[in-house]
């Protein structure tokens, strides 16, 4: 499934190489694209920034995984009582209630026994490895696939250029073959074959 994956990706890329190599009408001089400039398309795919994205997850877990456990606050409020009845709320037999009371306020925070916290820290970091080993071999895949579709690509160009001057030449050629043809330096014939020629170079560029 990830090999699939992989395939497909560079299968779109190397589609848009090919596109970006093959020279148009006209324009075979055109400086074809670079391969820092083909590798750069890997540095923007879609699958590298999810991969990327991973690994910044897996690294913030494995943060908040070595941290220690935060001091809390907490308080309570004992021996909290209303002396005189339910009419005596808002006097100052209500208050009275607040003299007596006590107040207590803790601080403290839960620590782990038994290596929980290194463990936890140590599975965070193992998934932060596996993240990063995926990203590198996803890159690498990319990376490769994509040179060897450049590569394949610039190839594919300059035999369009090679087939174009082919072309060129044999026009060439067709042309001297009927100025000698009139000149009656030379049959019919080397005029006629000299357009089969061209025929078949035009044929081969198609």
């Amino acid at each position: 499934m990830h090999r699939d994956v992989i395939r497909r990706a560079v299968a779109v890329l190397a589609t848009c190489l090919a596109a970006t190599l093959a020279p148009a009408a006209g324009a075979a001089d055109a400086p074809p694209l670079s391969l820092p400039d083909a590798l750069a398309l890997v540095a923007d795919h879609p699958l590298l920034a999810g991969r990327a994205a991973g690994v910044a997850a897996a690294r913030a877990r494995a943060d908040v995984a070595g941290q220690t456990n935060p001091w809390e606050v907490t308080g309570n409020v004992n021996n909290f009582a209303v002396l005189g009845n339910a009419s005596g709320f808002g006097t100052n037999e209500s208050v009275q209630g607040f003299d007596v009371a006590e107040f207590t306020v803790e601080l403290g925070r839960t620590v782990e026994l038994g290596g929980k916290a290194g463990a936890r820290r140590r599975v965070a970091d193992a998934e932060t490895e596996l993240a990063s080993a995926v990203l590198a071999v996803d890159r690498n895949g990319l990376e490769s696939g994509v040179q060897l579709a450049w590569w394949e690509a610039l190839v594919a160009r300059e035999r369009v250029t090679l087939a174009r001057s082919f072309v060129a030449a044999a026009d060439e050629f067709t042309a001297v073959a009927d100025r000698r043809v009139q000149a009656g330096a030379a049959s019919a014939a080397e005029s006629e074959a000299a357009r089969a020629i061209a025929a078949r170079r035009r044929t081969e560029l198609a």
